[in-house]
């Protein structure tokens, strides 16, 4: 009996706010990126120049706003939309093979931006009556808009444009770089309950290339970025108020 009557509160506990329907997902993720590559590549054009990796990459800030819709259904939900991720890269040690050098002269930092089509599916576990988790999964497809380079000098080459911003053009990008690519996303949201209508949600998100971003068949470069994903959650069909006896009903029933 004790066991029944537990496995019947969890499974009210379960089901207790489920709110079936559309909802919007806005959200916001800051976090870090970087890189995974052969190592080394052979050396392949930047806008200075061929260049080549002789250490490991290193990490830079990450950005990720998304807007999102998603259809709930008991506690499953299917989520897509669009966001805008920001990748990228910083190497210390950079070696110019075209100037023979055999010391690291200089740093380079690579930025990358993406526009993403997102489909996530997920899975709701509620935690008494406000609290839940929400782990997912899904796959993404990316339109791969602009490169920009930043070089920094600490050794005692001088390059025009060295610490400055300077972007790809459409030409050089296309001849280095894929336009379109397919990702996968891990993510693991927690929530809190507001009201009927409005959950506050937020968790780690982990989005990663599927294929080489490089258009080199000897080389690859796979583009990854962990945030911490911050947003919440609209239920664009509002609960049903259960409907209230009209005054006076009661009465009359009695009588």
């Amino acid at each position: 009996m004790n066991r029944a009557l537990l496995c019947c509160l969890c499974l009210v506990s379960i089901s207790a706010f489920a709110q079936n329907g559309f909802f919007l997902e806005p959200g916001l993720g800051l976090g870090v990126t970087n890189v995974r590559t052969s190592s080394p590549p052979d050396p392949y054009p930047f806008q200075y120049g061929a260049v080549g990796w002789y250490n490991r990459t290193n990490v830079i800030f990450s950005y990720n706003p998304s807007l999102l819709i998603g259809y709930k259904l008991k506690g499953w939900t299917v989520t897509t939309g669009i966001s805008f991720l920001k990748t990228g890269y910083k190497e210390d040690q950079l070696y110019f093979i075209d100037l023979g050098s055999n010391e690291p002269n200089d740093k380079i930092t690579e930025f990358y931006y993406h526009v993403m089509v997102p489909l996530i599916f997920s899975e709701q576990f509620n935690i008494g009556k406000h609290f839940f988790i929400r782990p997912g999964f899904g796959f993404a497809l990316s339109y791969n808009t602009t490169a920009i380079e930043k070089f920094e000098e600490t050794g005692v080459y001088y390059y025009a444009g060295a610490g400055k911003n300077q972007p790809l053009t459409r030409d050089e990008f296309d001849k280095v770089y894929f336009r379109f690519l397919g990702w996968e996303i891990l993510r693991l949201q927690a929530g809190y309950k507001v009201n009927d209508r409005l959950n506050i949600i937020a968790g780690p998100e982990y989005q990663f290339m599927l294929s080489s971003f490089l258009k080199d068949n000897d080389n690859y470069e796979l583009t990854r970025a962990g945030t911490f994903k911050m947003g919440i959650t609209w239920s664009l069909k509002a609960a049903k108020q259960p409907i209230r006896p009209a005054a006076g009903t009661e009465t009359q029933k009695q009588n």
